[in-house]
């Protein structure tokens, strides 16, 4: 169902009549995402996001809300309010406090520090009784697994590209149980430039929290050492204000996985569903990422 920008006006305005703002209240497009689309909020002097969701699935926004409750302003937006599709409103809904600053697509040292700040906050986050979710091993069999049924439309060379790093990756997966000494928290799984946001007083804000999970640290650290490559002093400075000892492996593994995460959703993208418009660039990215992959599980056999 497409939305109806007059009937989520209205529903906006009735908003701030229920939660007792005062002020003009203006309301208008300003993303779209595959789940949901932001509209850009204000209510008076209040600067917010009214997320609108597109898929049926109540538990993304919810677990979104739940997460940014609990950071209560500390390095995620404010959660103002969230609910249900109902007469109101025939989508699910959420309203947060908006952030004005700039996607930084280096790490300094400083604002790597304030990152590992929020996800060192991570871990102590709870979750309501009635909210599953897979432990970290599960969570890591899924990630080993899942490449291979989605690649299987890919030419056999590719395949079997695919079908010899998963091998690896099965030899490596839990190599001395390093995985399972970790610390578990909540892992945010999605930290690239676009969901991190730096404000003009050198702070740091994390987006976009619609998928977090429980598992390790190191997942949050690959994916951050995978979109942001830090120079030295900003990872150190990361690795030191996450407050957790993490082993440099450890790391390389859930590396190794997102990228062949990355190379199969090409690889389905590609073939699968025939999606060609990104033309030689989108084959030669995927190729580079089953080439870093090689790279890093190799780097683990060795050891």
């Amino acid at each position: 169902m497409d939305h109806d920008p007059a009937m989520i006006r209205a529903f906006a305005a009735r908003l701030a009549v229920r939660l007792g703002l005062e002020g003009e209240v203006r309301c208008d497009p300003w993303r779209e995402g595959a789940s949901n689309a932001v509209w850009k909020l204000d209510i008076g002097t209040l600067p917010a996001v009214l997320k609108v969701g597109k898929l049926p699935d109540w538990r993304r926004l919810g677990l979104e809300a739940s997460v940014l409750r609990q950071i209560a302003g500390r390095g995620g937006p404010r959660q103002i309010a969230e609910g249900l599709a109902g007469d109101d409103l025939p989508w699910d809904w959420s309203l947060q406090e908006r952030i004005e600053g700039h996607h930084p697509y280096q790490l300094t040292a400083a604002s790597a520090r304030e990152l590992g700040t929020t996800l060192a906050r991570l871990r102590g986050i709870q979750f309501n009784s009635d909210l599953t979710f897979q432990s970290w091993r599960e969570f890591v069999t899924q990630r080993i697994r899942s490449p291979v049924s989605r690649c299987k439309t890919a030419p056999n060379d590719i395949h079997a590209t695919f079908s010899a790093l998963l091998e690896d990756v099965e030899r490596c997966a839990f190599q001395g149980d390093a995985l399972d000494a970790l610390p578990i928290g909540v892992v945010h799984g999605d930290l690239i430039p676009l969901n991190v946001l730096e404000t003009n007083d050198g702070s740091i804000w994390v987006l976009d929290w619609e998928n977090p999970r429980l598992g390790s640290a190191c997942w949050d650290l690959a994916g951050v050492r995978k979109a942001f490559h830090p120079e030295p002093a900003a990872w150190q400075a990361l690795l030191e204000s996450v407050g957790a000892s993490v082993p440099p492996k450890t790391i390389d593994f859930a590396e190794a996985l997102q990228n062949i995460q990355v190379a199969a959703w090409r690889a389905e993208t590609w073939w699968g569903r025939g999606i060609r418009t990104a033309g030689e660039f989108f084959l030669e990215e995927m190729r580079q990422e089953l080439a870093d992959a090689r790279r890093l599980l190799d780097g683990i056999g060795r050891g």
